[in-house]
């Protein structure tokens, strides 16, 4: 790590570059001119190069922080960046983080009252503890990029964002349209954002009570798992490398693909949602059914579960399926479906209709 006292001098740093081993160079007391030109020294000579912000007073007040300045070192050198922070306490270190800074550097002492200019500012042990806690507080704060419905707010999307109902009571038949349709919190149904414009102009399937949550089976629809559409069960279940994926490529294609009874579940946007697969293993056809995070509580687990007994009535054949006995939401699905329970292993239960 070279000190900012040498980021002006070009002879420690040709030296340290020399060594071949990852730079750490902190840039207090300097201008973005003098930070260019001791880059340009180290990268012909060393490309590992991590930068700090750093400003060389001590303590260091709030206004001189200048946190912002690592993302023009990102830009401008496309580098790892850091922080070497002189505030008192815990201080800026944390709020570096979501900048991008990679590294944190923080003096700590044993005793804040001993001479010299950075046991003032320096951390007690106790207090770099904290630190370390509250950068990955941080770190967990600031998650993923990608916009997701959280596990923990699946349940409040349930209750609380509305859902596409009937204005008034409908007949089988009836053309769907803005004058007949609206809005309303209810727990089932499914979203006017999504499917309401698909809709519009379509013949209801059945009939419907002024109120009533518009059923998914009219805006959602199925298509047989083939070799086609295989590559659209990982964006179902959000993880590309999923077991889902792995284990459908492999083993669960061919019974996909030499039985009628596995599908992809799409919206009215031709987005795939969910999916249900019948496997056979020695003469008994065990069910799956999946549903991604995002269509969780529209009642699509009943939507595919309808059509594989369905199906599986049509040809004779007797389906088992298996599920953790804390799942009770499924468990009361299947027994709706005429699933009886035939054995309970530890703590997952077997069922068969």
């Amino acid at each position: 790590k070279i000190a900012s006292t040498d980021l002006t001098n070009p002879f420690m740093l040709k030296k340290v570059a020399l060594t071949g081993k990852p730079l750490i160079l902190s840039t207090g007391m300097s201008s973005f001119r003098e930070v260019e030109k001791a880059v340009e020294i180290v990268r012909k000579l060393n490309p590992d190069l991590i930068l700090l912000q750093c400003t060389g007073s001590y303590p260091t007040q709030d206004n001189d922080c200048n946190l912002l300045v690592l993302s023009e070192y990102q830009k401008k050198f496309n580098v790892l960046t850091g922080f070497s922070d002189h505030t008192p306490g815990i201080g800026a270190a944390p709020y570096s983080i979501p900048l991008g800074a990679s590294v944190i550097e923080k003096h700590f002492t044993q005793d804040k009252s001993l001479p010299g200019p950075d046991h003032s500012s320096s951390l007690s042990p106790d207090e770099l503890v904290g630190l370390v806690h509250q950068i990955r507080r941080v770190e967990k704060f600031m998650g993923s990029q990608s916009k997701l419905i959280a596990e923990s707010e699946s349940s409040t999307k349930i209750s609380l964002q509305k859902k596409l109902v009937a204005r008034q009571s409908l007949k089988k038949g009836n053309k769907f349209s803005w004058d007949n349709l609206s809005s309303m919190r209810c727990h089932d149904g499914i979203s006017p954002l999504d499917h309401l414009d698909f809709l519009i102009g379509r013949k209801a399937r059945r009939d419907y009570l002024k109120h009533e949550p518009i059923d998914p089976s009219e805006a959602f629809f199925f298509k047989k798992i083939t070799t086609s559409n295989l590559i659209d069960i990982p964006h179902i279940s959000g993880i590309s490398k999923s077991v889902h994926f792995r284990y459908f490529k492999t083993r669960k294609l061919e019974v996909a693909l030499s039985h009628k009874l596995s599908y992809i579940l799409y919206d009215s946007c031709n987005s795939p949602c969910g999916y249900g697969h019948v496997e056979e293993d020695n003469n008994i056809y065990w069910l799956g059914i999946y549903v991604s995070n995002e269509y969780r509580g529209l009642g699509l687990g009943s939507l595919i579960m309808d059509k594989l007994t369905t199906e599986s009535d049509k040809q004779n054949i007797n389906l088992r399926l298996s599920v953790d006995s804390n799942n009770h939401k499924a468990i009361d699905l299947y027994k709706k479906y005429g699933f009886n329970l035939i054995e309970e292993n530890k703590k997952i239960l077997y069922f068969s209709r």
